[in-house]
């Protein structure tokens, strides 16, 4: 069992991994917190609880899954005072931090991404929604990709700069900047599956019909009005 730890805050790790947004937002959480591992102590009684040892304090290591979205996972153990070489020297994110373009184009993979995701969830459950479900799986492999082309070119050419030489880096630039446009064409196709659920209501159209019903009673009440009056003048 592994619970999430921050001086004398305790979480769960997924509630932690909850705020891995982006690359600055995961670097953060991996800095500040550790996860706290227990093993099950003793044999498993039906009218007990069960009871956990502690086992050992890890660091936390920032780093996408397997969807491509940032993530922090179990690292090194936590000896003594936290050490950042200790998290950094692990950590695929930090391979590209601080690299210039590398840095600049994972970030326009995020921005992609998040955008697409925001229209995704903002489809209703059914048969749109399967469709975009099915786009993500797509989407999930471009950012895959692009991640790791990223840190590809962070390795082999960390300075490199548009106009520059290197004819691998400039070839990975225009694959990442491919598939960043491939997320967004996928985001395209996401509104249009929003304009196919169909016009909506014209507004006139409803506040027509209401007034025609407030008109209704308005007369129903003037009949009533009329019908009590003829009554009174009947009985005098």
């Amino acid at each position: 069992m592994l619970v999430a730890v921050q001086q004398s805050r305790v979480c769960s790790l997924d509630d932690v991994r909850a705020h891995c947004t982006d690359r600055a937002a995961t670097e953060a959480v991996a800095a500040r917190w550790m996860v706290v591992a227990y093993v099950r102590s003793g044999r498993p009684r039906r009218v007990r609880a069960p009871l956990f040892r502690y086992e050992t304090t890890l660091t936390l290591v920032a780093g996408r899954d397997e969807r491509g979205e940032w993530t922090v996972q179990p690292g090194p153990p936590h000896i003594g005072a936290r050490s950042e070489t200790s998290t950094s020297a692990t950590s695929p994110a930090d391979t590209i931090k601080g690299a210039g373009v590398w840095s600049h184009l994972e970030d326009g993979i995020d921005r992609a991404a998040r955008r697409f995701r925001r229209v995704a969830e903002l489809l209703p459950e059914g048969p749109l929604s399967d469709r975009a479900r099915a786009a993500q799986a797509a989407v999930d492999a471009s950012v895959t990709d692009a991640s790791r082309l990223c840190q590809v070119g962070a390795s082999i050419a960390p300075g490199w700069q548009p106009g520059g030489a290197g004819d691998e880096a400039a070839a990975i630039v225009a694959r990442v900047t491919a598939l960043v446009g491939t997320i967004d064409e996928a985001t395209v196709e996401l509104v249009r599956l929003h304009l196919e659920l169909g016009e909506p209501s014209v507004p006139s159209e409803s506040l027509a019909l209401l007034a025609e019903a407030v008109a209704e009673i308005g007369a129903g009440h003037q009949r009533g009005d009329q019908d009590d009056v003829r009554s009174n003048l009947d009985r005098h």
